[in-house]
């Protein structure tokens, strides 16, 4: 009896892609992240979005991006998490984010709202 899966999944290429993507939500969510703010691009590439108010913050592991509610697929700005010092990318999870997120807010939201 053959499987009653269809044949993309058969097939090892989309197989490697599938791993892939789970590697990287399960990466994010042994982070600390919830399972349901990861989103997956259809190139299989996953960024945690994180909400407050009308800002979002786009994590992917190199860096935070930053968009506004009116426009959410294109970011404003980005944060650096990047630990010169270190010579590493700061370790990021759901807290630190929100700092992150929320010391942008209040150095750069306003301002973005001036210049639009």
């Amino acid at each position: 009896m053959g499987s009653t899966l269809g044949p993309q999944f058969e097939d090892p290429d989309e197989q490697e892609q599938i791993r892939r993507r789970t590697e990287v939500i399960d990466h994010l969510v042994s982070m600390g992240f919830a399972p349901h703010t990861i989103h997956v691009n259809q190139h299989g590439q996953a960024k945690v979005h994180y909400r407050i108010g009308n800002w979002i913050a786009k994590y992917s592991g190199g860096q935070i991006d930053v968009a506004h509610a009116r426009n959410p697929d294109s970011s404003l700005d980005m944060i650096n998490i990047y630990d010169y010092e270190k010579g590493q990318h700061e370790q990021m999870n759901p807290r630190k984010l929100h700092n992150k997120l929320q010391n942008w807010i209040r150095d750069n939201g306003q301002t973005y709202f001036e210049n639009t």
